[in-house]
């Protein structure tokens, strides 16, 4: 099966609690990507709701990659920057799922992750 074409680049971060509990580099890498965005409005009881739906898929082949799969995500946090129009955006990574296509080959395919917006760590 034809594995998913990623060719925006993206930085991603994996941050570790120092002696005082306060986040800090560890890592750095610079991957290859495929990013979806989304943007939503509701205006419910009085309040404006906005909310975002990002998600990216990551190149399975990169040994970083590959290193973020298998490590405990609740032990270090890591951080997906993305350069849109010309502007940073940073999300959280929350959740990473595998893409494997089960039907055809059951060959793991591309690494899906899960983003939620975030504030620049740096």
């Amino acid at each position: 099966m034809k594995k998913v074409e990623v060719k925006e680049p993206c930085i991603i971060y994996k941050f570790k609690k120092n002696g005082y509990g306060d986040l800090e580099i560890d890592e750095q890498h610079v991957a290859k990507c495929l990013f979806i965005f989304g943007q939503s409005r509701d205006d419910t009881n009085f309040q404006q709701l906005t909310s975002t739906d990002a998600h990216a898929y990551l190149d399975i082949d990169d040994p970083f990659v590959k290193s973020i799969m298998t490590q405990d995500m609740k032990k270090n946090s890591y951080y997906f920057v993305i350069d849109r129009y010309g502007r940073e955006d940073w999300y959280k990574i929350e959740r990473i799922k595998i893409g494997r296509t089960i039907l055809t080959d059951n060959q793991d395919n591309n690494v899906h992750v899960f983003l939620s917006f975030s504030e620049k760590m740096i």
